[in-house]
C-alpha cells in the first residue's frame, strides 16, 4: 500500500487553496453506499475516495488513503461503526458523520465527537447541512497543520528547539469547541436542536428545560453540565437556574436578575435595572433604568424608561412607559398606551390607545380606550387625580386641572373641564341632531 506520509500530506492541504473534503463510504448495504455516492458526486466540494462494506475494508482504506471525512453506518455484521472508531489512532483520524436507520445511537455518536449524525432515509438538506459543518471543522484542522509546518520551517532554519520556536510564534489562547447541536432524547426518539436557536434554559428538578422557537424540550441533565457545553460568548447564565442566549438581549449598564426570568429575543436592558422574579420579556423590548416587579408580564415592542413597576403587572404590547411612570401591583397598561409622571394604582387598568399624562390613578379604577389627559396648556402642566372605581369612557378628554370622584363615571366621548363628584356620572358632549332628508355631497365633475 502507498500510505501518504502525515508530513507529505500537511504540505499537499496547504499548497491547495480549496482542497476538496477526501471521503469514504462504509456501509454494508449496497444500495445505501451507492446512493449515497450519487449525491456526494454532485457536490463540488467532496471527493469520493472508495467505498467500503464492512469496517475491515474501512480501517484498511483509512490507513491507506487518509481521507478527511468517513460516513460511517453504526450497525455492521462483525465491526460496528462504533468499533471502526475505536480502533483509529488518533492521529489518524478523519471525521466522522454516522449514518444508521436507527436514532438510538445519537447519544453515543456525539459522545465519541461524530460531526453530525444522519438517519436513513437521508434528506439532501440534512446532508448538506453536515457537509457544511465537516467544512467547518476541516478548516480548523489544516489550520493546525499550516502552524505545524510553518514550526518545522522555523526549526530547521534556525536550530533552535522546538520550545524555544514556540516562544517566538504568537501565543494563541487554547480554542475550546462547544457543542453545535443538542441531542435531547425523548423515549425512543432523539431531537438534534441546534444550539444558537436556544432562546434560553431553565431549571425544573433534575431536569432542564431548553426553550427554542417556542417549544420546550426536556433534558436530563444538570445546570452545571450543560452550562460547560455552551460557548460562554454566546450564553450567560443570569441566575443560578436560568442561562440566556445573548443574541436574544443586549444589556447596556447593569441588570440583575432574579430567579426563572424568560426574555424573548431582541430585548435591549440599558443603565441601571433589576428584574424580579418569574417576569416575562416579550420580544423587541427595551428597559432602561427601572425596576421591574416579580410576576410581572412585558409584551413585545414596549419601551420602558425611569419606572417603578411593581408585582404582577402587565404591559403591552406596544407600550410606552416615560419616567416617572409607577404601576402599583397587578396594574395594567394595554396595547398602544403612553404614561408620563403617572401613578396607576393597584388593579386599575388603562387597555388601549390612551395616554395618561402628570396624573394619579387610585386603585381599581378603570380607564377607556382613547382617553388623553389634557395637561399641557402651552406654557404649563397640569394634574388629573381619577381616584379609586372610577370608570373613564371610550374617547374621553380630561382637561386638567381636574379630578374625577370616588366611584363616579364619564360617558364615551365626553370633554370634562370640571370636577365629578363620587359616584356621579359626567356627559361632556354636543347635542346630536339628526337632521332629515340629508343628502350625501357628490363628486364636481367638470
Amino acid at each position: 500500500m502507498n500510505k501518504v506520509s502525515t508530513e507529505n500530506r500537511a504540505e499537499h492541504i496547504i499548497n491547495q487553496e480549496e482542497q476538496p473534503i477526501r471521503a469514504l463510504i462504509v456501509d454494508d448495504e449496497a444500495l445505501a453506499r451507492q446512493g449515497l455516492a450519487v449525491r456526494l458526486e454532485q457536490d463540488s466540494r467532496v471527493e469520493l475516495l472508495r467505498s467500503c462494506k464492512n469496517g475491515r475494508e474501512a480501517l484498511e482504506a483509512i490507513a491507506e488513503l487518509e481521507p478527511d471525512l468517513i460516513f460511517l453506518d453504526i450497525q455492521m455484521p462483525g465491526m460496528s461503526g462504533f468499533d471502526v472508531v475505536e480502533r483509529l489512532q488518533q492521529d489518524n483520524m478523519p471525521l466522522v458523520v454516522f449514518v444508521t436507520a436507527y436514532d438510538e445511537y445519537a447519544i453515543k455518536a456525539f459522545e465519541v465527537h461524530a460531526v453530525d449524525y444522519l438517519l436513513k432515509p437521508i434528506e439532501q438538506e440534512r446532508l448538506q447541512q453536515a457537509l457544511d459543518h465537516v467544512s467547518v471543522r476541516l478548516a480548523g484542522k489544516r489550520d493546525q497543520l499550516e502552524k505545524q509546518r510553518l514550526m518545522d520551517v522555523v526549526i530547521r532554519l534556525t536550530g533552535r528547539s522546538e520550545d524555544a520556536v514556540a516562544e517566538l510564534m504568537v501565543n494563541e489562547e487554547s480554542v475550546v469547541r462547544y457543542s453545535e447541536k443538542l441531542a435531547i432524547k425523548d423515549g425512543s426518539s432523539t431531537t438534534f436542536v441546534p444550539v444558537r436557536d436556544i432562546d434560553w434554559i431553565d431549571a425544573a428538578g433534575d431536569y432542564m428545560c431548553v426553550h427554542v422557537k417556542g417549544e420546550t424540550h426536556i433534558m436530563r441533565t444538570t445546570m452545571k453540565e450543560l452550562e460547560s457545553s455552551l460557548d460562554p460568548n454566546l450564553f450567560q447564565r443570569v441566575h443560578r437556574s436560568t442561562i440566556v442566549n445573548l443574541d436574544r438581549v443586549e444589556i447596556r449598564g447593569h441588570t440583575t436578575f432574579g430567579k426563572d426570568v424568560v426574555i424573548d429575543i431582541n430585548v435591549i436592558l440599558e443603565g441601571d435595572n433589576h428584574i424580579g422574579d418569574r417576569v416575562r420579556i416579550g420580544p423587541n423590548t427595551v428597559i432602561k433604568n427601572s425596576r421591574i416587579g416579580s410576576d410581572t408580564c412585558i409584551e413585545a415592542f414596549s419601551h420602558l424608561e425611569d419606572c417603578e413597576i411593581q408585582l404582577a403587572c402587565q404591559i403591552g404590547p406596544y407600550a410606552r412607559l416615560r419616567p416617572g411612570t409607577v404601576l402599583c401591583d397587578k396594574a395594567k397598561i394595554g396595547n398602544f398606551v403612553e404614561t408620563k409622571k403617572t401613578v396607576i394604582g393597584k388593579g386599575s387598568k388603562v387597555n388601549h390607545l390612551s395616554y395618561i399624562g402628570d396624573a394619579q390613578v387610585d386603585e381599581a379604577a378603570n380607564v377607556g380606550a382613547g382617553t388623553i389627559t389634557c395637561n399641557y396648556d402651552g406654557v404649563n402642566k397640569y394634574k388629573t387625580h381619577i381616584k379609586s372605581n372610577a370608570f373613564i369612557g371610550s374617547n374621553t378628554a380630561l382637561v386638567a386641572p381636574v379630578t374625577v370622584g370616588m366611584g363616579a363615571t364619564t360617558g364615551a366621548g365626553s370633554v370634562i373641564t370640571s370636577d365629578i363628584p363620587d359616584g356621579q356620572l359626567a356627559i361632556g358632549r354636543g347635542k346630536q341632531r339628526n337632521i332629515p332628508n340629508w343628502k350625501r355631497p357628490t363628486k364636481k365633475t367638470d
